[in-house]
């Protein structure tokens, strides 16, 4: 029961899009291997990757949980038939797929890296437009991922991919726990203490020397007559105004 009494931490990434850029509504989480027991010291999970919950009992929770805030929640009630859609829920099996734990942060980033910041559909993805119909590739999951291509009309392409652009002010990245942003700093501060870990050391990126190392190109280097060396002009600094209203999480702390 350790574990219920400890703070976790959650990173979701929204996802709305299948490969058919169909409507198919999904959570990316990444949860860690441990808590932060009583705010003081780190707890980690064992090795076997039997952690934290069994995934049956998980779907059923969910799902749950889902039914609940739909049947609490004032705007569904105005269109949704909550009786018929809570029923509808509780007759299906719901899947909660959980991956065993990462091998390490290398493995972390890499799956971070194809869920963060992804769009609906990619450029590769893209066979052909003629004719106003759009041709594409995708991946059908229930032949063992069999690479297939779909024609739609130019209309029906656009409907689709707007069904997956996000309304204004909704965030498809969220954090929970002691990731939360206001809060973060100082507790990855006491869990680096608990486990004798030192703080990483800042790396300055130098982002020519890593344009001639990595992508063998030297932005200094005139892309005309290849002799003359190009002048970085001054920066013009941010635009961005701060934001004007302090979040509820910064009032409480305050």
């Amino acid at each position: 029961m350790l574990i219920y009494s400890a703070g976790l931490r959650v990173r979701e990434v929204d996802h709305t899009w299948g490969q058919n850029l169909s409507l198919h509504p999904h959570l990316h989480c990444i949860i860690p291997g441990g808590a932060l027991c009583n705010g003081k010291h780190w707890v980690g999970s064992d090795k076997t990757g039997k952690y934290l919950f069994p995934t049956k009992a998980l779907a059923k929770m969910f799902r749950a949980k889902l039914v609940d805030q739909i049947r609490k929640n004032g705007i569904s009630k105005t269109y949704l038939d909550q009786k018929n859609t809570a029923k509808s829920c509780f007759e299906k099996e719901w899947v909660v797929y959980a991956k065993r734990p990462f091998g390490g942060a290398r493995q972390i980033i890499e799956y971070l890296g194809r869920y963060t910041h992804k769009t609906a559909i990619s450029n590769h993805r893209l066979l052909d437009y003629s004719k106003g119909k759009v041709t594409f590739s995708y991946k059908d999951y229930r032949t063992g991922a069999q690479k297939k291509e779909m024609k739609l009309s130019d209309v029906d392409f656009i409907k689709r991919y707007a069904m997956h652009l996000l309304p204004k002010g909704f965030r498809r990245i969220r954090h929970f726990g002691f990731y939360n942003g206001a809060i973060k700093k100082v507790k990855i501060e006491k869990i680096r203490k608990s486990i004798g870990q030192k703080p990483p050391q800042k790396v300055e990126w130098n982002w020519i020397k890593l344009s001639r190392e990595k992508l063998g190109y030297d932005p200094l280097v005139c892309p005309c007559c290849g002799e003359r060396s190009m002048v970085i002009m001054p920066r013009f600094a941010s635009q961005r105004a701060p934001p004007n209203k302090e979040t509820e999480v910064e009032r409480n702390l305050n």
